[in-house]
């Protein structure tokens, strides 16, 4: 049946986001940094890693996420290997938090600005 999009088949459990962390402080974070937040030991020596915005986020649905983690993106290995399909599927469902997270702060310093 061809290539159809993937659906993230593990629900985003507190447990399955907890798994998730904990596999994107493992393998992750040394180039994303923590949260994704950029400032890793590996940022400065690869360029073209990006930190995490709400907005770059956004623009990743789970599919390609998955298929990112799985394949490797740019200066990024893939983590076939590594990470069981189901893994992957964690990581992808613990980033979904960062997101909201990330929109969440910056809406709020956005309205920080506009009280000055």
């Amino acid at each position: 049946h061809g290539h159809g999009v993937v659906v993230n088949p593990i629900k985003a459990t507190e447990a399955s986001i907890k798994m998730g962390q904990k596999l994107f402080n493992t393998y992750c974070a040394v180039c994303h940094g923590n949260e994704g937040r950029g400032g890793a030991p590996m940022a400065k020596k690869l360029s073209g890693i990006p930190k995490f915005t709400a907005e770059l986020l956004e623009g990743v649905d789970d599919n390609h996420m998955f298929s990112m983690v799985t394949s490797g993106h740019g200066p990024m290995p893939g983590y076939a290997e590594a990470l069981t399909p189901e893994e992957r599927w964690h990581v992808a469902n613990y980033v979904r938090t960062l997101q909201k997270k990330l929109a969440g702060e910056k809406a709020a310093s956005a309205k920080q600005g506009a009280s000055r």
